[in-house]
């Protein structure tokens, strides 16, 4: 809300006077060739100044139907209307002056008086719009009703009239203005609409009454005329300004939605890959203990070396699986003894039948233990499910300002032309049957130890996955020294 105050702040005068300067720079372009001719008077300026006000107001009328469109509001539809029928009703009286169609002056009279009925309902249309069902496209029932006004006045054009006596037309023009006047009173009191967008419609409807007497320059006195042409074109300026601020408002609220959801879709999408890639986890750590478990009780002749081995590894996995489960933070990232933390991902994917060559070398490295178990349990688990008949060898090395955990099998590989998104997320190759989660989610959890994972390109059958990780501080002082 503070957004929209700020944007209605702007527009009061500035954004009015910057319109009413427009079009009254626009209206000296479309007589500059006349300047210099005797032919340019009083009424060549309100032709055109009639002109010009009434295309604003259609585009005023355009701007409305931006904001309906975003908010789809029963009262704004009906201002579009009301507005739209308003400028197509004066455009078509700029043709008729131009002697395209019948004018008889004598009938100029009576035409004002059928403007002030026009004028009239189409206030009262707006202000009776919370009444009236919205069934049509506000702009085209703007165009329709705007063509109705204009066959109307064609009809009255085509009657025998006789000319209204003398001082009629002094009093068309004051109930013109007491007609925009009513509008405007009748707007002031319509609650539908916000109090700043009554302000500026009774405004601008108050100076477009009065400025429509520019259209009847040849029966009007030259200072009433010179009166008119300011308001019309100032009382246009206020209704494009108005229309101009409530559309930029409504995209900007609109945009401003999209970006909302679009940020809740990404964290619902992040707690989708969150959640799914716990689940990998899980499902992996299960399908281990159970293996164990299987062996512990339905297996003769575990020596007591190994017996003890797995006792050890499902008691370390379940600690991990409860964490994963509960969702609670694992160890903040340190120094980290990679032998401790591969030792049970290593029983538990041996107790699932994978063929692992690895030994301890008492190498530390800085992260989290959850997270590093995490990922080479899932490397392992993809050579168990792409490659179960191939070993996997394990290799833990130092490289400068780095430990590296290798893991290699030799297996059919990774398809050439997945290669290069093997880490998207849901990515997965045409023999696989996985759900592309467990090396998108082992690349996060690399990038946030900052670190990496990345496969090695290399020819042959087979494939090797490199996680990087840190060095642990002492090993970086010691690595540094003996440099």
């Amino acid at each position: 809300m503070s957004q929209l105050q700020a944007s209605f702040k702007a527009t009061d005068g500035r954004r009015s006077g910057v319109a009413a300067g427009a079009l009254v720079l626009a209206l000296v372009a479309l007589l500059w060739r006349d300047a210099a001719g005797p032919a340019l008077g009083i009424e060549s300026v309100a032709m055109m100044s009639a002109l010009l006000a009434d295309i604003a107001v259609l585009c005023a009328g355009v701007l409305f139907y931006t904001h309906w469109r975003v908010g789809l509001a029963q009262t704004t539809a009906w201002l579009v209307t009301a507005v739209v029928a308003f400028s197509l009703q004066g455009l078509h009286w700029f043709v008729l002056t131009l002697g395209t169609g019948p004018r008889p002056q004598e009938g100029a009279a009576w035409i004002a008086s059928y403007q002030i009925f026009t004028t009239l309902g189409l206030g009262l249309l707006v202000v009776w719009s919370e009444r009236l069902p919205v069934r049509h496209d506000p702009l085209v029932a703007g165009l329709v009703l705007g063509l109705l006004v204009t066959t109307g006045r064609e009809v009255l054009l085509a009657l025998p009239l006789t000319a209204p006596p003398t001082g009629a037309y002094a009093v068309i023009v004051v109930t013109l203005t007491a007609v925009g006047a009513v509008n405007a009173v009748a707007l002031a009191r319509f609650r539908a609409f916000s109090p700043w967008l009554r302000r500026r419609l009774c405004v601008a409807s108050v100076l477009l009454g009065v400025g429509q007497a520019a259209a009847f320059p040849q029966e009007a006195p030259q200072w009433l005329t010179s009166v008119s042409i300011a308001t019309n074109l100032l009382g246009a300026a206020v209704l494009v300004a108005t229309a101009f601020v409530l559309a930029r408002h409504s995209i900007l609220a609109e945009s401003e939605a999209v970006a909302v959801l679009q940020r809740r879709l990404k964290k619902a999408e992040l707690g989708l890959h969150d959640d799914q890639t716990r689940l990998h986890e899980l499902r992996a750590t299960v399908a281990g203990l159970s293996s164990a478990t299987r062996l512990l009780h339905h297996q003769s002749g575990i020596s007591e070396l190994r017996r003890s081995q797995l006792e050890q590894m499902m008691e370390s996995e379940l600690d991990r699986m409860t964490r994963l489960i509960s969702g609670r933070p694992s160890a903040p990232p340190g120094r980290v003894d990679l032998d401790t933390v591969l030792g049970p991902v290593v029983e538990r994917q041996r107790a699932a039948g994978c063929r692992i060559a690895w030994q301890p070398t008492g190498t530390c490295a800085h992260g989290r233990p959850d997270d590093i178990a995490e990922i080479v349990s899932i490397l392992l688990g993809n050579v168990q499910r792409h490659a179960p008949r191939s070993r996997a060898d394990l290799v833990v090395r130092t490289t400068r300002g780095s430990v590296e955990i290798v893991v290699t099998d030799s297996g059919p590989g990774v398809e050439r032309h997945v290669r290069h998104a093997v880490f998207d997320w849901g990515r997965r190759g045409p023999s696989s049957d996985g759900q592309g989660v467990g090396l998108a989610s082992a690349r996060l959890l690399s990038l946030d130890l900052g670190g990496y994972l990345r496969l090695e390109d290399r020819a042959g059958p087979g494939a090797t996955f490199i996680l990087g990780l840190p060095m642990a501080e002492e090993a970086v002082g010691d690595h540094a020294s003996t440099a």
